[in-house]
């Protein structure tokens, strides 16, 4: 039974045989227990979105991390062709101004 109900019952039978004291006392319980009925609605609303907020922040770091490592395993079977290796070398001596020519002849010979 919580502190309205009470109050009700004592309001139905008038408070005819309790003291002035003790309905001073049951109505403040009924208020106090409405404020904090309040606060308790408040503070769930709160924790709800917390909850949510945490939910949201542990798919984006999921994500961020799985396309991370996406990247890294493209880059590891990258590296893994022959063919990669033969234009990162090309781009290289082109890079550090070897003539076109210069690197035909590497290559051939």
């Amino acid at each position: 039974m919580t502190a309205t109900d009470v109050w009700e019952a004592v309001n139905e039978v008038d408070g005819q045989d309790i003291g002035k004291g003790t309905r001073v006392m049951l109505e403040a319980l009924v208020k106090d227990g409405e404020e904090m009925r309040k606060r308790m609605d408040s503070i769930e609303d709160k924790v709800n979105s917390i909850d949510k907020n945490i939910v949201e922040l542990k798919t984006l770091i999921e994500t961020s991390i799985n396309r991370k490592q996406s990247g890294w395993i493209f880059l590891s079977e990258i590296i893994k062709e022959p063919k990669f290796w033969i234009y990162i070398t090309i781009f290289t001596v082109l890079a550090f101004g070897v003539s076109l020519s210069d690197l035909k002849g590497l290559l051939s010979g």
